[in-house]
């Protein structure tokens, strides 16, 4: 399983939601001819909550996400969820709308300048939670829990980490999107990219985030100002 993550050109109103789409889908255009040979952009299908699919390659699972003006993707032999956000203000409404009591009682707890990241760790997580099984937000996001050790390690993606012999990076780039050809909503031809790959080792009890879904592992990285959270299966 390797997390594929670039910066594109980013655009406001109305646009900003369709590059963001539409820039993730370049990445995952991008990984199936790298890392499986597939140069036609297969047909997609939508789950009845909306999760795309690949019907005619169901051993390939996949999962997107963007934000601003980054956007990453994750393909895997199993169901996989991913969520990338970035540092941004966040409303009291919306932290007693998705959090539980212990949650919010711990979010508390954090410094006042830890506040919005703080928050991202738990959204990103339960972000991730719904698109892995494939429910999106008809999955009540209360119903998750998460417990974060005081102890917890996560992983920082750039080249400041302590974790570095994890991970094989290569170098970044933009992508500058009006360069791409779309036929509707997904990519039908485009550049050569070098996106970042993130060749993840080996996890550890160190690592994964504990919760209340005991079939699901969950592991956070740090890129900067942006926060990225990932659930697998537990084998």
């Amino acid at each position: 399983m390797n997390i594929y993550y670039y910066l594109y050109k980013n655009n406001t109103g109305k646009q900003k939601e369709k590059a963001g789409h539409q820039a993730a889908y370049v990445l995952l255009s991008y990984i199936l001819e790298k890392e499986y040979g597939i140069f036609k952009f297969p047909k997609i299908e939508k789950n009845p909550y909306g999760k795309p699919y690949f019907p005619d390659y169901p051993q390939i699972h996949f999962n997107i996400s963007h934000c601003d003006n980054m956007a990453v993707c994750v393909t895997a032999g199993y169901e996989v969820g991913i969520d990338i956000e970035r540092k941004r203000q966040v409303k009291q409404i919306l932290v007693k709308k998705v959090l539980t009591q212990k949650e919010q009682i711990d979010l508390q707890k954090r410094k006042e300048e830890e506040f919005e990241m703080a928050f991202l760790q738990y959204w990103t997580l339960k972000e991730s939670f719904i698109k892995a099984i494939g429910r999106g937000l008809s999955f009540p996001l209360c119903d998750i829990e998460f417990y974060f050790d005081p102890d917890q390690i996560f992983w920082n993606l750039y080249p400041k980490s302590d974790f570095q012999p994890i991970l094989e990076k290569q170098s970044p780039f933009a992508l500058n999107l009006y360069s791409v050809i779309f036929t509707e909503e997904y990519p039908s031809e485009i550049e050569k990219p070098d996106p970042i790959c993130l060749k993840i080792g080996s996890f550890t009890n160190q690592n994964q985030i504990l919760s209340n879904q005991e079939d699901w592992c969950f592991f956070q990285f740090f890129l900067e100002e942006y926060l990225l959270s990932l659930c697998i299966p537990h084998f």
